[in-house]
């Protein structure tokens, strides 16, 4: 019977060097990849929930979430003291005329209400978890 030896490395660091040796523009940590997944995650659920929420066929009480949202997006506005404030207030200001469109018209425009929330979650997550 033939025996053979295994050497165990002291060391628990991965070797990265050989990576950043060939490509030091694509180092990214794991935690940075792990937060931009966690944020697209989350906004491809509440795209896919304002699809859902779409085909139920209640346009009146979507319509009503819709400029709660809205309401929501302006208080911040008004909270906030930054440019960015003036980004909620525009987002508020299409939220409600989504809002109206999705009761007057047709409540497919739930889908273009979960896409821009969702992307405001997308980067409020990102920004918490980076």
């Amino acid at each position: 019977m033939k025996t053979f030896t295994a050497h165990i490395h002291k060391s628990r660091q991965f070797q990265t060097m050989a990576v950043q040796d060939h490509l030091p523009e694509m180092v990214i940590s794991i935690r940075e990849i792990l937060a931009l997944l966690s944020a697209v995650t989350v906004a491809a659920a509440a795209i896919m929930l304002a699809i859902w929420v779409a085909g139920m066929d209640i346009s009146s009480f979507i319509g009503a979430g819709t400029w709660g949202i809205a309401m929501i997006f302006f208080a911040m506005a008004m909270d906030n003291r930054k440019a960015k404030a003036l980004l909620q207030l525009s987002t508020g200001c299409v939220l409600m005329v989504l809002a109206w469109l999705q009761y007057a018209v047709s409540p497919d425009y739930t889908v273009v209400v979960g896409v821009l929330v969702a992307g405001w979650i997308a980067v409020a997550v990102l920004k918490r978890l980076k």
